[in-house]
């Protein structure tokens, strides 16, 4: 498993370096910030931005301008929307599907960069000796996933596959971290859910993996920005895709130094 999460760091990586970054669009004409405040998440689909952030590369960016740089950890999409939702946050790394959620309610951030794409970073799991022959045995099941999540729209993808819908389960609204323990205490039957709680948990026997994106979806993550703090202040905007294309480079690079440094981030042995 050890170089399965090095090889997975390492992709996202490339992934980064080789696609656009949309920051400095602004006119920064209006009161410039003091403050930045980021949001990330405990992922390996966030590992970008948490090696910049042990690593002090935004601050290095923006020493010049005397911009103090405020880092807080959300355990989903979720509940980071929430936090955007009440002003809190102006940067952050979200899927898709909560990106996606939000502008529906009216949100009006900006892609700031794609962070990574995958269909193996997020995953339907069971307790380790579940046997399921197909998909439409879900029916009557409980299965846990994080409302709201990237991981709600997997599982859709895979009850669609057999002609089933959410009225045909039993959903659990529970946090990503929380599933495989719920799944061994037999709370749930299933869960969805997503790196690095998916090896943590096989690590530690508590679940098993049954089906993955493979050739159903594709999970989408970005980095995203309050688009009025984007126009007001390009320059940090800038900073931080230059401080996320730093880490990029330092993922590829070395991905086991990068690994080690992110263990405690991400929650996994290196």
């Amino acid at each position: 498993m050890k170089k399965n999460i090095i090889k997975k760091i390492g992709i996202i990586a490339v992934s980064v370096l080789a696609l656009s970054v949309f920051a400095g669009c602004g006119t920064g004409s209006g009161k410039k910030a003091t403050k930045v405040r980021i949001a990330t998440q405990p992922s390996v689909l966030s590992a970008t931005a948490l090696l910049a952030k042990e690593k002090g590369y935004l601050e290095e960016e923006l020493k010049d301008s005397g911009v103090e740089v405020k880092w807080t950890s959300f355990e989903n999409g979720p509940s980071m929307n929430e936090a955007f939702a009440a002003g809190e946050q102006d940067i952050g790394v979200l899927g898709d599907v909560p990106l996606l959620l939000a502008k529906s309610n009216g949100q009006k951030n900006s892609i700031l960069i794609k962070a990574a794409s995958g269909d193996k970073t997020v995953a339907l799991v069971a307790s380790p000796n579940t046997k399921l022959e197909n998909y439409s045995e879900l029916k009557g099941k409980k299965v846990g996933y994080v409302v709201g999540s990237y991981a709600q729209f997997l599982l859709y993808r895979i009850l669609e596959e057999c002609g089933l819908t959410f009225n045909d389960i039993e959903s659990v609204n529970l946090g990503n971290a929380d599933i495989p323990a719920a799944i061994e205490s037999g709370e749930i039957d299933f869960g969805v859910i997503w790196e690095p709680v998916i090896t943590s948990g096989v690590n530690n026997g508590q679940i098993t993996v049954i089906a993955d994106g493979k050739d159903l979806t594709r999970n989408n993550v970005y980095y995203e920005i309050v688009s009025a703090f984007e126009k007001e202040n390009p320059e940090i905007a800038q900073a931080y895709a230059n401080a996320i294309k730093r880490a990029a480079k330092d993922i590829k690079d070395d991905p086991e130094a990068a690994a080690k440094s992110l263990s405690e981030d991400i929650e996994l042995d290196p």
